[in-house]
C-alpha cells in the first residue's frame, strides 16, 4: 500500500512552496506539519498495539489423518486449512502494512525536523544581514556629506550586488525545483516496483541524473563560496592597510601638533628675549625707540599685518573663538596652550570657519601668538618711552623752577609746554 499524504500535508507543502509566503509564516507551517505528523504516527502505532493485543492469535486445526476420512471430511479440512492460511496472509499484509507506514510516518518526521532546522538557521543569517545592514546604512548616513562622491560609488555598487544576490536566489531555487523533480519522478519510479531490464535502466538512468544535478549544484556553489573567501581576504587586508595608515596619519597630526607648539614656544622666547635686549637697549640709547617702533611695525607687516594674510571676517571669527575659549594674551606670551584646550580650540574653529584646516588654524594661532607679543612690545617701547619723557620734564622743571602753567583765563599754553606738546606729539 502506497504511503498517501493526508490533506494538511498536501496543503502545507503547496504554501511551503510559495514564495509569497513570509518565512515566519512558513515556519509556523512546519511546526504545524510536524506535530500533525508525529500525532499520526502515534495513532498509527497505538491502533497496531491494540490490534496486537485484541485479536487472539490463530491455531491451526489439528493434524487428522485423511485416509481414514471421507471426501467429504477431507475437503472441510483443506477448506479450512486453506482459511486459516489465508488469515495469516492477511494479518502478515496488515502489519507490514502498519509498520510501512508507521516507517514512512518517522522518515517524514526526520525530514520535517530537518526542513525546520534549516529554515531556523536561514531565517537567524537573514535576520543577520539585516542587522548588518542596517548598520552600514547608518555608517554611510554619517559620512555622506564628507564623502559624496565616493558615497556614489558605493551606491551603484550595492544596487549591483543586490540584483547579483536577487539572480543568484532565483537561479539557486530553479536548480533546487530540478532537483526535486527528479527525485519526485525517481520516487515514482521506485514504487512501480516494475521489473525487466527496461525498467532496470530507466531507474539507473534517473539516479545518475539526479546524482548530476546534486553534484553540479555543489560545484557551482562551492566554486562561487571559495570566490566569496577569497575576496574577503583581499578586503581584510585592505582594511588592515588603511586602519594602520589611518593610525599612522593620526600620530603624525599629533606630533605635528606638538612640533608647531613648540616652535610657537620657542618662537615667543625668543621674541620676549629680543623685547627685554630692546627694552636694556633703548634704555641705554633713547634716541634708538623711533627705529625699534619702526621695526617692530615693519615685522607686523611682513607676517602679513593684523589678521596675518587671512580674510578680514575668517579672522574674526578666528578672535571670536579666542575670546569663547578664554584664551588670553598673557597664556599666548607664556607659551604652549595645554593640549586638550589646543585640541578643543583647533576643532571649534575648524568648524566655525569651514575654509580652513587644523593645519592652517594651528599656525595662525602661532601668529597670533607672535602678533600678541610684537604688540605688547610695542606698547612696552611707547609707554617707557612716556615715562622717560615725565621723569625729563619733571627733572627739567624741577632744576629750572619753571613754573608756568596755562592761564585759565585765556586758556593759552606756555612756552615750555608748547615744547613739550610738540615734542610729544612727534
Amino acid at each position: 500500500m502506497a504511503n498517501v499524504p493526508s490533506l494538511s500535508e498536501l496543503c502545507a507543502n503547496a504554501m511551503l512552496n510559495d514564495r509569497s509566503i513570509d518565512t515566519d509564516a512558513k515556519l509556523q507551517i512546519l511546526d504545524r506539519l510536524r506535530n500533525l505528523s508525529q500525532a499520526r504516527s502515534a495513532a498509527l502505532e497505538k491502533e497496531v498495539e491494540e490490534w496486537n493485543s485484541i485479536k487472539p492469535k490463530a491455531v491451526g486445526p489439528k493434524e487428522i489423518d485423511i485416509t481414514e476420512l471421507g471426501e467429504q471430511e477431507k475437503e472441510k479440512k483443506k477448506k479450512a486449512q486453506n482459511d486459516w492460511e489465508r488469515e495469516q496472509l492477511e494479518e502478515e499484509q496488515e502489519a507490514l502494512k502498519y509498520k510501512k507506514v508507521a516507517d514512512n510516518a518517522k522518515a517524514r518526521r526526520k525530514e520535517l525536523q530537518a526542513i525546520f532546522e534549516w529554515k531556523q538557521r536561514f531565517t537567524q543569517l537573514c535576520h543577520k544581514a539585516q542587522v548588518l545592514d542596517r548598520e552600514r546604512l547608518a555608517a554611510l548616513k554619517q559620512t555622506r556629506n564628507e564623502l559624496e562622491n565616493d558615497i556614489g560609488e558605493i551606491d551603484k555598487l550595492e544596487v549591483d550586488l543586490a540584483r547579483d544576490r536577487k539572480n543568484d536566489y532565483r537561479d539557486m531555487h530553479n536548480q533546487l525545483d530540478k532537483v526535486k523533480w527528479a527525485v519526485g519522478r525517481l520516487i515514482g519510479t521506485v514504487n512501480e516496483m516494475g521489473s525487466g531490464d527496461q525498467y532496470l535502466r530507466d531507474l539507473e538512468q534517473q539516479m545518475e541524473h539526479v546524482e548530476r544535478l546534486i553534484t553540479s549544484i555543489k560545484d557551482r556553489h562551492r566554486g562561487f563560496f571559495e570566490g566569496l573567501l577569497k575576496k574577503e581576504q583581499v578586503l581584510a587586508q585592505e582594511m588592515e592597510r588603511m586602519c594602520e595608515k589611518f593610525d599612522l596619519e593620526e600620530e603624525q597630526d599629533v606630533a605635528g601638533k606638538r612640533l608647531d607648539a613648540e616652535i610657537c614656544r620657542q618662537k615667543v622666547i625668543k621674541h620676549r628675549k629680543s623685547v627685554k635686549a630692546a627694552t636694556v637697549e633703548h634704555n641705554r640709547n633713547s634716541g634708538s625707540r623711533d627705529a625699534m617702533i619702526s621695526s617692530i611695525d615693519q615685522e607686523i607687516a611682513d607676517m602679513g599685518g593684523s589678521t596675518g594674510n587671512w580674510d578680514s571676517r575668517d579672522h574674526t571669527v578666528f578672535l571670536r573663538c579666542v575670546s569663547r575659549f578664554k584664551i588670553t594674551e598673557s597664556m599666548l606670551m607664556a607659551g604652549p596652550l595645554p593640549n586638550n584646550l589646543m585640541d578643543k580650540f583647533v576643532k571649534k574653529a575648524v568648524l566655525e570657519i569651514p575654509t580652513v584646516d587644523e593645519n592652517r588654524v594651528t599656525s595662525h594661532l602661532v601668529w597670533y601668538a607672535m602678533y600678541v607679543t610684537l604688540l605688547a612690545k610695542k606698547k612696552r617701547v611707547v609707554q617707557e618711552w612716556k615715562e622717560s619723557k615725565q621723569k625729563e620734564n619733571s627733572t627739567l622743571h624741577g632744576k629750572h623752577g619753571d613754573k608756568e602753567q596755562v592761564d585759565p583765563n585765556h586758556k593759552t599754553v606756555s612756552k615750555p609746554q608748547r615744547a613739550h606738546l610738540e615734542e610729544y606729539r612727534k
